[in-house]
């Protein structure tokens, strides 16, 4: 199994390809070169964790979306949720190309007033075109469950690995997770 993760190298898009990556799924973190994307945290991030970073170029589809955002603009004139919405569009482009089966982000609910609100994850994901195939594991409790239950589970990805109604999936578990005790304590939070 393998994801392709929006990747701009800061803290929450490392912790989302880590948490995936954790549970035993290949990860090719994705970063979008545009002028006003700097891509040195994104490639010095990537090393950190060791993993190949793909860079992709949406400059033209960028600006197009800065000249004219549908949602409007965030804090210092960011069309935030247009941009996101791209971004995960492009990466749901590459699935195919890639061999990979879903999209994730480090996008957390709540994070951001404009786009990262309930409503505004919903239309990043809506307007993606890839909603079944979008996962948000820093949002996993909080988020509606993935449609394509088959690699997310019936309760997001991040849970899904470690619940007792699992049972098919206990063996992909990382050791770290074997213990009664460690499988009481991710159930209950999820």
């Amino acid at each position: 199994m393998k994801a392709l993760c929006v990747f701009s190298g800061g803290l929450d898009s490392m912790l989302a390809a880590g948490v995936v990556a954790a549970q035993g799924i290949e990860i090719l973190p994705v970063f979008f070169d545009t002028p006003f994307f700097e891509s040195s945290k994104a490639i010095e991030s990537a090393a950190a964790l060791k993993l190949p970073l793909r860079r992709v170029d949406i400059t033209k589809r960028h600006i197009q979306i800065v000249k004219a955002p549908r949602h409007g603009y965030g804090a210092g004139m960011n069309p935030c949720i247009d941009c996101h919405a791209l971004m995960a569009r492009v990466a749901g482009e590459m699935l195919s190309s890639e061999n990979a089966d879903f999209v994730i982000t480090g996008e957390v609910l709540g994070q951001r007033p404009m786009s990262q609100t309930r409503q505004g994850l919903a239309l990043v994901a809506s307007e993606s075109g890839i909603e079944g195939l979008l996962v948000r594991p820093l949002s996993a409790k909080n988020s509606p469950r993935p449609s394509r239950r088959r690699w997310a589970g019936s309760r997001g990805i991040v849970c899904s690995l470690f619940r007792e109604d699992h049972a098919s999936l206990r063996s992909k578990r990382p050791p770290s997770f074997q213990s009664h005790a460690t499988r009481r304590r991710v159930a209950a939070a999820c």
